[in-house]
């Protein structure tokens, strides 16, 4: 995928190290949440100084959205599929112990059928949109509204539990959002 994508050659390009996924590099974790206790994460997300989290905004059939919190489903080492039982508990549990300085939303093509593979062109909205900040509760309350009018945070458990245990800012009224419009 990366080499395919272009990613890889650009990264590198860049300076970048650009590695793939280590099996022996999940670590069992202690995970301060309400449901969710352990779990293997990622060794490197765990060691790192920073993390930025830049997700593709979807629709997806399990969690209703794709955005910042279910893209950290990516650092999950162990059997996935078993997280799926929990999933929305469990990302807000998650959130508890990985929490991005950045979340960067990548809405410039938005799925908003069919999600998260699969699809064709018509389930794809050009929306030509960046949403970026630290909190990312607030990135992925916003990310929702993106949909369609009637949207909301509240309608996705996995974003309402995470701005219930005190994670981040949900409610748009209370942000100070600041937009700017880019030509190319």
């Amino acid at each position: 995928c990366y080499q395919h994508s272009g990613i890889e050659a650009a990264a590198r390009k860049a300076g970048a190290q650009v590695s793939l996924i280590d099996e022996t590099r999940f670590v069992k974790t202690a995970i301060p949440g309400q449901g969710l206790k352990e779990w293997p994460l990622y060794r490197d997300i765990l060691e790192c100084d920073t993390i930025i989290n830049v997700p593709v905004a979807k629709v997806h059939s399990s969690a209703r959205y794709s955005l910042g919190i279910k893209n950290l489903m990516g650092i999950l080492g162990g059997n996935r599929g078993l997280f799926h039982l929990q999933m929305h508990l469990w990302l807000a549990d998650l959130m508890t112990k990985i929490q991005p300085k950045l979340t960067v939303l990548d809405a410039v093509r938005l799925r908003f059928r069919h999600g998260p593979t699969g699809g064709k062109l018509e389930d794809v909205r050009k929306m030509e949109t960046l949403i970026a900040g630290p909190d990312f509760v607030a990135v992925d309350s916003f990310g929702v509204s993106l949909f369609n009018a009637g949207h909301n945070w509240k309608d996705v458990e996995h974003i309402k539990l995470a701005y219930e245990y005190g994670l981040g800012q949900a409610d748009l009224g209370l942000l100070n959002l600041k937009k700017y419009r880019f030509q190319s």
